[in-house]
């Protein structure tokens, strides 16, 4: 599941959340793929060499030894968000990736 903006936030009902979050460009979302198992394009932490690519809330629900769907029963949800720091992106949509981790 993917939230644009603070509205955009599911309700998980108590499951526990590992936000990672760290400067722009520096293996954020690699190290997710690696760490959940994401092979291929399908569920995957978007990569780039290009710092700012990350510009939404990912979430990534853990169910046992898979990475699933959302699910309101999980217990475990991984969230990827985006960089701070030098990115290739418009002062407007640095604003709002911003209020995305600051709400």
């Amino acid at each position: 599941m993917v939230a644009s903006h603070p509205n955009d936030f599911p309700d998980f009902e108590g499951a526990e959340e590992i936000a990672v979050i760290g400067r722009s460009n520096v293996g954020k979302s690699t190290l997710l793929n690696s760490l959940l198992g994401f092979k291929g394009h399908i569920h995957r932490a978007t990569i780039s060499p290009k710092p700012g690519e990350t510009k939404n809330l990912s979430f990534y629900a853990i169910s046992g030894k898979t990475v699933e769907d959302i699910s309101l029963t999980e217990k475990l949800v991984v969230v990827d968000m985006p960089g701070y720091g030098f990115a290739y992106m418009s002062e407007e949509e640095a604003a709002r990736c911003s209020r995305l981790v600051k709400p």
